[in-house]
């Protein structure tokens, strides 16, 4: 499975089988799909969350809806189109598309329209912020919300928070990413030895062998602990992101080790778009920030210092 790139070449993820399964049969057991289920298959094969949306109703003999991808592709609103239409009862999505959406979803709560069908949104991919939640909340008061984290190279999602019970003033702005699924290990690490604050490592049932044909990303992502007695010999997934384990056990997400960003789900390397930036001979240097606010889109900005020409044509030779 290959996960979502930037500007370099994508990196092929060696997941399990097993992992895969594990994580199907965990979201089965805790949050079935039964027969009256209705879902709606949307996700671009080029990620991860299409396996679980297709494979995932299979268990629970659920009716998958497979509606046209232009109709998706072209206008973000046209899959509320089929979720009506269809009565669609289980949901998974990334919290940039509920932004999106939300002036429609409030418009329909309005005009008491509301998507009453939903039963379960899935909502994982990117940081759910607390004030998306409550806006989330607000139009569909009786559906069931969860917070999933995870990535490629952990079989889709390993961690889970059930939204009803966070208080609106619990003083983080991001919405917690909850507590290690059966069979997931987690594992702070961190450089001054502090369990509760550091880099989020993973092990256990989920964890991909590796790399397609790439042992230095292998190596750089993946490890064997071997300084922890509890988890000695264990591979682990070093996922790059900070988190901070409260006193109740939740984790929570802090920030990245590195300088990449999520965007529509997808992994965006700001440091790689500066390297093909600074190749165009007409660019003396580039500089790329992520810019994110409330109620607005995700915008990636290229800050970007131009040659004269006497040092353009310099760089050309």
């Amino acid at each position: 499975m290959y996960t979502s790139g930037s500007t370099t070449r994508p990196k092929g993820v060696c997941g399990t089988e097993a992992g895969l399964m594990h994580r199907l049969r965990w979201m089965q057991q805790e949050y079935p799909f039964r027969p009256d289920d209705i879902t709606v298959f949307k996700t671009s094969i080029a990620f991860i969350d299409h396996l679980t949306e297709l494979f995932g109703p299979l268990l629970g003999s659920s009716l998958v809806v497979v509606p046209p991808a232009e109709d998706i592709l072209k206008n973000p609103l046209g899959l509320l189109h089929y979720l009506e239409v269809y009565h669609v009862t289980r949901l998974t999505t990334v919290p940039s598309w509920m932004r999106a959406v939300l002036p429609a979803l409030q418009s329909r709560a309005l005009n008491r329209t509301r998507l009453l069908s939903l039963c379960v949104v899935l909502l994982s991919g990117e940081v759910l912020m607390q004030w998306l939640l409550k806006a989330i909340r607000l139009i569909l008061p009786n559906t069931l919300i969860l917070n999933l984290y995870g990535s490629t190279e952990v079989s889709g999602d390993c961690f889970s928070f059930d939204c009803e019970p966070l208080e609106s003033d619990w003083g983080y702005p991001s919405v917690p990413i909850g507590k290690p699924i059966p069979g997931c290990v987690c594992k702070v690490s961190s450089d001054e030895n502090d369990l509760n604050e550091g880099e989020l490592w993973i092990g256990g049932d989920l964890v991909a062998s590796g790399y397609y044909n790439d042992g230095y990303r292998t190596m750089e992502n993946f490890t064997v602990c071997v300084d922890d007695p509890e988890h000695t010999n264990m591979w682990f997934f070093k996922t790059g992101d900070y988190v901070k384990k409260l006193e109740s056990g939740i984790l929570v997400y802090l920030g990245r080790k590195d300088r990449t960003v999520r965007l529509n789900g997808h992994k965006v390397v700001l440091d790689e778009i500066e390297s093909v930036l600074q190749m165009c001979p007409l660019v003396a240097q580039a500089a790329v920030t992520y810019e994110e606010r409330r109620n607005l889109d995700q915008n990636i900005i290229a800050h970007i210092v131009v040659r004269s020409k006497n040092e353009t044509n310099t760089a050309r030779m």
